[in-house]
């Protein structure tokens, strides 16, 4: 087994565990993954690895590494465990490596949950194993990219609807060129009383604004465009406290709800600091999922959050480029380029690893 760790301190202190693989248990499984994407959201889950835990789903070699998740695609190449057979094809949350051993449970048809005592105390959501369906490497690519980022930003719409968008009649989303943030704008531009503003770089402004997804784009720097008193909620997807502090002040007392959801920005200064206005409360997309299976029922969740997916897979040909990486050494590199903003809003990467027998 080969796989990518990192300083937990530092993000950008790659390196590589190899060791051999363990025998398999009863009820354990072996699962190779064979393609994923690499995006912001998992510079996110990082950033984020010790205050929401991410770092605990897949443990390092040493405490002071950890193995950040990803979302893909992967092979059972082995198993003891009944009704999971070899061949049999996957798609759920990875470490950056080649193999990992599950332990299944709540097995049927549609897939299992991976029963693994390291994951049992964090989200059931991360969990699961779906059988996947056989389609063409450019769709499983664009599910790798879009699926967990999408689902963000459709829960993010769906909650702010709920609740009238809490008396707000305009939306702010900074990082307006991720595609979390892409998502909740798609869903926002089937509303006609809210009014969304992408907040962006002057590199991704065009972008955006090509989009069509957003009523207006506006550039970092230019926030006090946003003081005109209209009830808005910001959504941050950047991380950053200066574009949040800069939007607090803007708003003012206009300013009704602050929700912060990314880290895009990872390397940005985090203080103590109180900013002004309603402080940023963390979105927690499984929290959120729950509630609303609570409430509708998980069949109809599903169909609903799969047509939307759909949806947004057949549009995202319009302005999403698929660039294929060969192999785990791809990963470590383009996990450079991540960190130093280095991927164009336009470009989604997804490594492909090699076919591994059983």
């Amino acid at each position: 087994m080969r796989a990518m760790e990192m300083h937990r301190a530092t993000l950008s202190d790659v390196r590589w565990h190899e060791e051999a693989d363990s025998a398999l248990q009863d009820g354990q499984a072996r699962l190779a993954l064979s393609r994923f994407a690499l995006t912001a959201n998992n510079v996110t889950y990082a950033v984020f690895g010790d205050r929401m835990a991410y770092w605990n789903f897949f443990p390092a070699s040493t405490p002071e590494l950890g193995r950040v998740p990803v979302w893909g695609f992967g092979d059972v190449i082995e198993s003891r465990c009944e009704g999971i057979t070899v061949g049999q094809r996957v798609y759920g949350f990875f470490p950056v490596a080649d193999t990992l051993v599950v332990e299944p449970g709540k097995v049927s048809a549609r897939g299992f949950t991976d029963m693994s005592a390291t994951r049992q105390p964090m989200s059931a959501l991360y969990n699961g194993y779906e059988t996947a369906s056989p389609t063409d490497a450019d769709t499983e690519a664009r599910i790798c990219l879009l699926r967990p980022l999408f689902l963000t930003g459709w829960l993010i719409d769906r909650w702010l609807g709920d609740h009238d968008f809490f008396g707000a009649r305009r939306v702010v989303a900074s990082a307006a060129s991720s595609k979390t943030a892409l998502a909740l704008a798609s869903g926002l531009a089937q509303r006609s009383d809210i009014e969304a503003v992408g907040l962006t770089s002057a590199r991704s402004r065009g972008f955006v604004e090509a989009t069509g997804l957003y009523n207006r784009a506006v550039t970092y720097g230019e926030e006090a465009s946003l003081g005109d008193g209209v009830p808005t909620i910001y959504v941050d997807f950047a991380g950053s406290q200066t574009h949040t502090r800069a939007v607090h002040t803007a708003c003012g007392e206009a300013l009704l709800r602050s929700v912060a959801v990314g880290g895009a920005d990872w390397a940005a200064e985090r203080t103590a600091e109180a900013i002004p206005g309603p402080q940023p409360a963390l979105f927690f997309a499984p929290a959120v999922a729950a509630e609303m299976v609570g409430t509708m029922g998980g069949a109809a969740f599903a169909t609903q959050t799969a047509a939307a997916l759909q949806d947004a897979i057949q549009n995202s040909h319009r302005w999403l480029e698929v660039h294929d990486l060969a192999g785990l050494d791809q990963a470590g590199a383009s996990w450079g380029r991540l960190l130093d903003n280095d991927v164009g809003p336009e470009v989604g990467l997804v490594v492909t690893l090699g076919t591994r027998a059983g």
